[in-house]
């Protein structure tokens, strides 16, 4: 049915952590590449992940590159080396103090690597068989506000959502089965979707669509 591919699985989940509450036993540690690579210091490439072991606890820390090139995308470029790494990893949850991110003049740092997070976490798995269930990877954001948390999730669930639909085959998507999947969308939204000359819906024809 189409509103079978309305809904995505959960591969990553942000969640604003609650005060009073123990942060996980991993966290997420942002650092520029040194000059000099060594030993227990980030990689040269923004996405590169270490890991550090304490006593209790566990740091992954991604590097950010070179820190004189420092801009939003390389920190959307850092959120995906992350994800990746944690799914290679085995983890399921980590934590990301949001203060860390004002050491850096990046404006909007901290929702682009929220938002290479969650679009590097993104699978296609509809035409795979399901060997085992998805594992959903939880962050949990320390000091970050809710509404920002909210914006970025709506972003990164439509650019996935997109990308979804934009690996399926022809003969599962067209121009006439895009329009069912846009008005299934809008209808579940509340919203009403024009386009051009006629409303999006099963009786404008592909041509209609792609003139």
């Amino acid at each position: 049915m189409i509103e079978d591919f309305l809904t995505l699985p959960e591969f990553v989940t942000l969640r604003v952590a609650q005060p009073g509450l123990p942060p996980a036993a991993l966290s997420i540690q942002l650092q520029p590449a040194p000059e000099t690579p060594a030993p227990g210091l980030p990689g040269k490439l923004a996405g590169d992940v270490i890991l550090l072991k304490h006593a209790d606890t566990q740091t992954a820390l991604v590097s950010l590159g070179k820190p004189e090139k420092l801009t939003p995308e390389v920190f959307r470029q850092a959120g995906g080396g992350l994800v990746k790494w944690l799914r290679a990893a085995g983890a399921v949850e980590a934590s990301l103090d949001a203060a860390q991110f004002s050491a850096y003049p990046v404006q909007g740092a901290l929702p682009a690597f929220l938002e290479g997070v969650l679009m590097g976490g993104f699978q296609f798995l509809r035409r795979k068989s399901a060997e085992e269930p998805v594992k959903t990877i939880t962050l949990k954001v320390e000091g970050a506000d809710p509404a920002l948390i909210e914006r970025v999730n709506k972003i990164t669930a439509a650019v996935n959502m997109a990308r979804d639909w934009a690996h399926e085959p022809p003969n599962v998507v067209n121009p006439v089965t895009l329009a069912d999947r846009v008005l299934a969308l809008a209808f579940r939204q509340r919203r009403a979707i024009s386009h051009g000359p006629c409303h999006v819906q099963r009786a404008c024809q592909a041509r209609d669509l792609s003139g």
